[in-house]
């Protein structure tokens, strides 16, 4: 004699038995993951670290002793998993972030010196030639640039 089950129970196995398999295969590939390096931790705790505090002034000695991590460790670990050294990484962000409010003309009241000052520039002299060397102008090049509504690679 054949048991007659209402179709809602034969959708209620179907998606049992799925789920079943489901929860088989998400333990079996956790055992496969390895957790992350403990220097892949420490170059992302740096990585968010310099994005939350670029506007400061920023050392490897004061980032690496509160992030409670060797100099030298987080520089090579930073390195090989970013592909670029924690110091220049800062400089590109902050770069970016000058780049950005002055192509976008958010602060045109602003002079550029306080710009870069409140991105996190100290020398000013610096702040040029790497501006200059990265964006291939004068951040006052891309402020006009912005003002006049032509971009840089256009002219």
């Amino acid at each position: 004699i054949m048991s007659y089950r209402h179709p809602n129970e034969t959708l209620l196995a179907s998606y049992e038995a799925g789920l079943l398999q489901l929860i088989l295969e998400v333990l079996k590939t956790k055992q496969d993951l390895k957790p992350a390096p403990q220097s892949h931790i420490q170059a992302h705790q740096a990585l968010r670290y310099m994005h939350q505090n670029y506007t400061t002034a920023i050392n490897m000695g004061s980032m690496c002793q509160e992030l409670q991590t060797p100099e030298r460790t987080m520089y090579e670990s930073f390195k090989k998993l970013y592909g670029i050294t924690p110091k220049n990484f800062l400089l590109y962000l902050r770069l970016g972030h000058v780049h950005e409010i002055l192509t976008l003309g958010l602060e045109n009241s602003r002079s550029i010196q306080d710009i870069a000052y409140s991105c996190g520039f100290v020398h000013m002299g610096r702040f040029s030639k790497s501006y200059k060397d990265f964006y291939g102008q004068t951040p006052s090049q891309s402020r006009l640039e912005s003002l006049q509504g032509c971009p840089h690679d256009t002219l």
